[in-house]
This record gives C-alpha cells, sequence and structure tokens, in this order.
C-alpha cells in the first residue's frame, strides 16, 4: 500500500489513471527471487500484487505469524523514509538507517501514528 498512513485511514480502493505515461523502450523486470525470470513491460508499469494470493500460498506456520502481526506506520513516512533505499523488488526498504530520525520530523503526535494488522480477516464496510 502506497499510503501514508499518519492521521488518515488506508484508502479501501486504490485507483491509478495516466494521462500521459512515458514512452520508449519496453523495461526488463528481473525477478529477485533466484528463478532468473524476466518480464518485458512498458515504461511507466506499476505492479500490483494480491494479498490473498500471497497468503494462500504461504506455509501454514508463516500464516500463523501473519494473522497475528501488526504494522506500525512512520509518522510523516515520506519524510521519514526520502533518503532510504527501497530494497530490489520495490516493496520496502532496506534497513541501512538512512531514514530520517522521528526527532527531526516534522512535528507529529503520537496519537495519530497508525498500526494495523498484516492481515484482516474481515472485509471493511
Amino acid at each position: 500500500m502506497d499510503a501514508a498512513l499518519y492521521e488518515h485511514a488506508p484508502a479501501n480502493v486504490t485507483v491509478l489513471y495516466a494521462i500521459r505515461v512515458p514512452t520508449g523502450p519496453e523495461q526488463t523486470v528481473r525477478y529477485d527471487d533466484g528463478s532468473g525470470d524476466e518480464l518485458s513491460v512498458p515504461l511507466g508499469t506499476t505492479a500490483f500484487v494480491s494479498g490473498k494470493t500471497i497468503f494462500d500460498i504461504l506455509p501454514r506456520e508463516l500464516k500463523n505469524l501473519a494473522v497475528r502481526c501488526r504494522a506500525r506506520s512512520a509518522p510523516h513516512a515520506f519524510e521519514w523514509m526520502r533518503t532510504a533505499r527501497a530494497v530490489s523488488t520495490g516493496l520496502g526498504l532496506e534497513s541501512e538507517g538512512l531514514e530520517k530520525p522521528l526527532e527531526e520530523l516534522s512535528e507529529w503526535e503520537e496519537a495519530k501514528v497508525k498500526t494495523y494488522p498484516f492481515v484482516s480477516l474481515t472485509m471493511p464496510p
């Protein structure tokens, strides 16, 4: 989910609409899972994944862990991670200590920092 989550709940739906997309040669996506799989995609492509599919393929012990885990967002997350590097999949950050220290972020309140479960077993209203 690409959302700041500080003071705001995540959206129930994500929509991406492009008026113009980059032109040029296609990019090659290389899967970083050791498979050697590659996929040719046009510039401007955005990857979406199915959380349900990911959960379904987890082994039982990881499913048990996932339903008990929670994630706490950083206050002003995009400001916090601006100088950090993404992992090769683009779905997370490298843990290299490059994030901005919390005490140096724009003013924030602990009560507005959100914590969410990794897995929601119910549909939102």
